[in-house]
């Protein structure tokens, strides 16, 4: 996948890079463009080099084609280390789905800084772990212990995704760029960050509630958004509690995640300009 000028004859380029790497493409290429003068393709293709090395190649064709962003991966299943803390809703779903075949990638670890969610994991046969998470303020020793800990965990596992379904904790930059991380926030984010969410939905009057599944960043819940979903809470009566428009937004932060998980798995998300194309094939 990659961005650039529209003036920029892109797949030209393209096409004609991939014939020098010895390239078979499998799919036409898709190209569009947008109201910014933007093209943006999209290629799926088998070749005989390493990945590192089309990287490097790409990457110094990048800045003769002008492109603004670009995104080179493998198309099988990458392995997927899950995090999480008490709440399993997001959990539960990813696992049924890994269990049907239905995700497009394969959890190799669940990881959690509590043990509530050990007989639900390992019920998919699939490995938990809990890791010790101290509650003392960021950048102390023992929260640098942790990230690193952490870290070592996301390494040996082999995961080219780290999913945090409902992990209620930050990560640091360290971490972050390890893999990808993908988020989930039960709002959207830019109106209701951080937490306590559904209490001030509620005292907000919300009318319909969003979930909003993200690239995990410095910021809190600030990452370029990969997909949201939203559901009109009037089923919920004149007056819903906030525990009900907590319960009420459990499926659809499932379905987001979820959505935002295979995405990604399948080479369909560029980041560009702060924020993600959708690039189906």
């Amino acid at each position: 996948m990659a961005a650039g000028p529209i003036q920029t004859d892109l797949r030209a380029h393209v096409e004609s890079w991939l014939r020098g790497q010895g390239a078979d493409l499998r799919t036409n290429l898709r190209v569009f463009g947008d109201e910014t003068g933007t093209a943006f393709l999209r290629a799926e293709f088998a070749c005989l080099r390493s990945l590192g090395e089309l990287r490097a190649e790409l990457e110094a064709a990048s800045v003769h084609w002008s492109l603004e962003a670009w995104n080179l991966q493998a198309m099988d299943r990458p392995k997927i280390l899950v995090l999480a803390s008490r709440t399993n809703h997001c959990v539960h779903e990813l696992l049924a789905l890994h269990q049907q075949g239905r995700l497009a990638g394969d959890i190799v670890q669940v990881v959690s800084n509590h043990p509530d969610l050990r007989g639900l994991v390992e019920a998919y046969d699939v490995p938990f772990m809990t890791i010790e998470w101290p509650s003392q303020q960021f950048g102390s020793t023992s929260m640098a212990a942790a990230h690193a800990h952490l870290g070592q965990l996301i390494k040996q596992s082999g995961a080219r995704l780290v999913v945090m379904a409902r992990f209620m904790q930050v990560l640091p930059v360290a971490v972050c760029a390890i893999e990808p991380v993908i988020n989930v926030h039960h709002a959207c984010t830019v109106a209701f960050p951080g937490g306590n969410t559904h209490r001030r939905m509620h005292e907000r009057g919300v009318k319909v509630l969003t979930a909003t599944a993200h690239y995990a960043t410095a910021g809190l819940d600030e990452g370029p958004i990969i997909t949201q979903e939203v559901r009109s809470v009037e089923s919920l009566g004149p007056t819903p509690t906030s525990s009900a428009l907590q319960a009420a937004s459990r499926p659809i932060e499932a379905m987001a995640l979820a959505t935002a998980v295979n995405w990604h798995c399948q080479g369909e998300v560029l980041v560009w300009r702060g924020r993600t194309v959708h690039l189906a094939p």
